[in-house]
């Protein structure tokens, strides 16, 4: 078996691990008619070693077996929503500029910067958008300030940033590395195997995530804006004051603004419907948007939750924190369980019932270890039951191309009400006709 069984089976992630693992370079990742990244295998050299099986978080990911890297022995506390962590802390860059630009509170960038100066890390791993190039995200190690300040806002579809694996393992020095949870998970499994790996890495920073764009979905909001695909340079998704808006930049000079959220439940990736890790629970420091009310009402600057899991990430905070680089308070672990609501319900709650279905309507399931699935919270609702059967479906379906072409042409107003739909049927606890039918005459009364 190979990594094309991932790939046949509908999981992979587009991460690049396997590209990185494989001892005869023999698997590159070529881009397919809907621009996802698809490894292929020459079979003339592969030697069916199963390397890439290895490494691959799509096939599965066995949280247990990861943190016997010793991570869980050496937290202090553990939640079911958020994983093993040592504090947590709702915090922002202290320089304007960063925080002016970054996703949330600029505590990633500043991190970053204070290690490269200080001569902790050699460079970092991350990805960076190119004028021009929408459809290709840069993979690269940043080694100075201005490259990393390069690399500011969230890029919401697949990137195989562990294609450079292999490099950071061949390189002197240490290493930061920015990446989704399933980066980081191929990360784990991959320095199982290295070593070597494993010394290069200095500090792994995990991002919140909720599910990806597939890269057709530029198809569709250039389409939707009234523009032409081949006149799109840059597309910007979190620009302006926080939390931002996406900006599609055209030739020309045109700039047209979109709302990304009318297609997340529509462009995604069927893997990331399967992924139970919302806060990158494998990662030393975990960082996202602080969805707090009294912070979205407080000012247009954004604010981070920051988790912190390692005692060398815990560290290098505390000395942030104190040389006033970063402005950090420390929160209890209901406070980030409450900023991340939404996502951790659809993650942690109701996820058990998308593997029932998957299993129902014969679909291949990541494999997870029994203690992390017996963790998830088994939330019995007839609203997260809808929501996930109108979410398989709707996957489904997308896989046609006559199908993308009449959501692509489908008013924005259906759509929005269906984004309002899906919204409140798997994110929210509460009772559910009310909440849907306020939302969507309340939409319906501001066109």
């Amino acid at each position: 078996m190979s990594i094309r069984t991932v790939v046949e089976k509908g999981l992979c992630l587009q991460c690049g691990s396997c590209v990185s693992i494989c001892p005869k370079d023999c698997i590159t990742l070529k881009r397919d008619s809907n621009w996802n990244y698809v490894p292929t295998i020459d079979e003339k050299v592969c030697v069916k070693c199963g390397l890439c099986l290895e490494v691959c978080p799509g096939e599965g990911v066995d949280f247990e077996n990861l943190s016997g890297l010793n991570l869980l022995k050496r937290q202090k506390k553990w939640s079911d929503y958020i994983g093993g962590y040592m504090a947590a802390f709702l915090g922002y860059s202290t320089e304007d500029r960063i925080r002016e630009r970054a996703s949330s509170g600029g505590v990633i960038p500043s991190l970053l910067l204070h290690l490269l100066e200080t001569g902790e890390i050699s460079g970092v791993l991350t990805v960076r958008s190119k004028d021009g190039e929408p459809f290709n995200p840069e993979i690269f190690i940043a080694q100075s300030p201005h490259e990393i300040l390069e690399c500011l806002q969230s890029k919401y579809h697949p990137v195989p940033l562990n294609i450079k694996l292999k490099e950071l393992e061949n390189s002197k020095g240490k290493f930061a590395i920015v990446g989704l949870p399933c980066h980081i998970h191929g990360l784990r499994k991959y320095e199982n195997l290295r070593k070597v790996l494993k010394e290069r890495i200095f500090l792994r920073i995990g991002l919140f995530c909720g599910i990806n764009l597939r890269f057709d979905s530029l198809d569709f909001f250039t389409y939707k804006v009234g523009e032409d695909l081949k006149d799109l340079e840059k597309v910007s998704y979190r620009e302006g004051n926080w939390p931002g808006e996406m900006g599609l930049y055209f030739k020309g000079g045109n700039k047209r603004i979109f709302d990304k959220n009318v297609a997340n439940h529509i462009f995604t990736l069927q893997r990331c419907i399967y992924c139970i890790d919302h806060t990158s629970e494998l990662a030393d420091i975990s960082c996202g948007d602080a969805w707090l009310p009294e912070l979205r009402n407080k000012d247009n600057l954004g604010w981070s939750v920051v988790v912190s899991r390692s005692a060398r990430g815990s560290e290098i905070l505390d000395e942030l924190k104190a040389k006033n680089k970063l402005f950090l308070k420390k929160i209890n672990i209901d406070e980030v369980i409450q900023s991340q609501s939404g996502m951790l319900i659809f993650k942690k709650e109701n996820s058990w019932i998308r593997f029932r279905l998957g299993k129902i309507f014969k679909k291949h399931l990541p494999e997870y270890d029994k203690t992390s699935l017996d963790r998830l919270r088994r939330t019995p609702k007839l609203s997260y039951l809808m929501g996930n059967i109108l979410l398989h479906f709707i996957i489904f379906v997308m896989g046609y191309d006559r199908i993308r072409d009449i959501i692509k042409k489908m008013p924005l107003k259906i759509l929005s009400v269906y984004k309002i739909l899906i919204v409140q049927l798997l994110y929210i606890d509460k009772p559910l006709l009310p909440r849907v039918w306020a939302k969507i005459t309340g939409r319906m009364s501001d066109k």
